[in-house]
């Protein structure tokens, strides 16, 4: 990566272009947030409602951060997922 937020383009020792379409990645990364916060939503349902106003503002930095610290890693198993499924499910070419 070339920063925590923008990857490679293509790789240096073959040239395959990491992201040939960035809307799928960027899906990935809508849907991998959206997950994440439905996950820290029901555990704090699940926990209960703190009585401290503290405790909530904890349980939300507590998300934000985890949101913020994994997109570097969800960002590459989005490449990696999106590498795979061309691979997987391309069409084949007519013979």
């Amino acid at each position: 990566m070339q920063s925590w937020s923008t990857p490679y383009e293509h790789c240096f020792d073959c040239g395959l272009r990491y992201v040939p379409d960035p809307v799928d990645l960027g899906m990935f990364m809508y849907v991998s947030t959206a997950a994440i916060t439905g996950i820290f939503l029901l555990a704090y349902f699940l926990i209960g409602f703190p009585e401290s106003g503290w405790a909530r503002i904890v349980i939300g930095a507590a998300g934000l951060a985890f949101i913020l610290l994994t997109a570097p890693l969800r960002r590459s198993l989005g490449i990696g997922f999106n590498y795979a499924t061309d691979i997987l499910f391309a069409p084949e070419p007519p013979a």
